[in-house]
C-alpha cells in the first residue's frame, strides 16, 4: 500500500503539468493569432496607378496606398479639401481628399495616397502624403555654402 501512494503522486503532478503545458500552448496560440490577424490588416502596399487600374474589378479595393505624380492643372482646393489627378506616367485617376493639406502638395509634385478606389472610378483619399520635392537637392552645378560643415566621407 505505501508503493502505491507515490505512483499515485507522480500521476497527479504529471497530471497538473501537461494541463499547465496544453493551457500555455493554448494561449500562446490565442496570441499569435491575435498579432497574425492585426499585422495583416494594418499592412498596407503601395501600388502604382496603373497597378491598381489593372487590379481586378472584384477584388476588395479598400485600404490601399497608391503613389502617382500630380496632373497639372487639376488641382482644385476647397476648405480641407482638395481634388486632383494623380498619375504614374501611363495612366491617371481623380482623387479627391478632406483633411490638412501638406505644405509641399503641389503639382508635378509626388504624391501617396491611401484609401479606398471606388467603382465610379475615384480614388477617395483618407491620407494624403507629397514627398518632398527635388527642390531641396543641391543641382550639380552648384556650390556648397562656404559656412557649411563638409562631411568626412
Amino acid at each position: 500500500m505505501s508503493e502505491s501512494l507515490p505512483a499515485a503522486r507522480k500521476r497527479r503532478v504529471w497530471g497538473i503539468r501537461i494541463r499547465l503545458l496544453v493551457g500555455f500552448v493554448a494561449v500562446a496560440c490565442a496570441i499569435g493569432l491575435m498579432v497574425a490577424r492585426s499585422a495583416n490588416k494594418s499592412m498596407v502596399y503601395y501600388v502604382t496607378v496603373t497597378e491598381l487600374l489593372d487590379q481586378n474589378k472584384g477584388r476588395d479595393l479598400t485600404g490601399l496606398r497608391v503613389t502617382g505624380t500630380v496632373v497639372p492643372g487639376t488641382i482644385e482646393r476647397g476648405d480641407l479639401q482638395v481634388r486632383f489627378h494623380m498619375t504614374d506616367g501611363t495612366k491617371s485617376i481623380p482623387v479627391q481628399y478632406r483633411g490638412v493639406i501638406p505644405d509641399t502638395f503641389s503639382e508635378k509634385g509626388e504624391v501617396v495616397v491611401e484609401g479606398d478606389y471606388h467603382p465610379g472610378g475615384t480614388f477617395e483619399a483618407n491620407f494624403l502624403m507629397a514627398k518632398c520635392p527635388s527642390k531641396y537637392e543641391m543641382s550639380p552645378d552648384e556650390e556648397m555654402p562656404a559656412n557649411m560643415p563638409r562631411s568626412s566621407t
